[in-house]
């Protein structure tokens, strides 16, 4: 049994971690490459959705480019207790890239330095101690002495 869930234990946790630096890692790049680069557009929230299935709330926004034209983006808010949600009709601003306008962040979501930081910092650590867990679990242990 040990062995098994050690297997899935070392099958999942590193690829879980993985994917999650890999996915903070591009969202930082996106943010350099706009700081560089990006322009910003005006928008508002259009519609907000609960999915209960996974506890979460789907804001979706429109932005409005400088040629007239309009972009349509959603995005899944994990819910939380006592934190407060945009309304439809609020505004908004985004920063995009003026070749690929579906490459966007919404100003103040941009992913600085200190976060990537800190959240590689997070998942090396959760690595390091869950492989140490395993393996004190997976070590075998002496037996004491057994006197009748």
């Amino acid at each position: 049994m040990t062995s098994i869930f050690g297997f899935l234990f070392w099958a999942i946790l590193p690829g879980a971690c993985l994917f999650t630096m890999v996915g903070v890692l591009r969202q930082h790049r996106l943010t350099q490459e706009l700081r560089a680069r990006g322009l910003r557009a005006p928008g508002e929230v259009v519609n907000l959705r609960t999915d209960f299935l996974s506890n979460s709330v789907i804001m979706e926004y429109a932005f409005h480019l400088p040629d007239g034209s309009e972009h349509h983006e959603a995005l899944r808010l994990s819910r939380r207790p006592l934190r407060s949600y945009p309304s439809v009709g609020d505004p908004l601003e985004v920063i995009y890239l003026p070749d690929d306008p579906r490459q966007h962040q919404r100003v103040g979501a941009e992913v600085g330095l200190l976060t990537l930081v800190a959240t590689m910092v997070v998942l090396v650590l959760v690595m390091v101690v869950g492989g140490y867990i395993m393996y004190q679990l997976m070590m075998p242990h002496p037996m004491g002495e057994w006197s009748p």
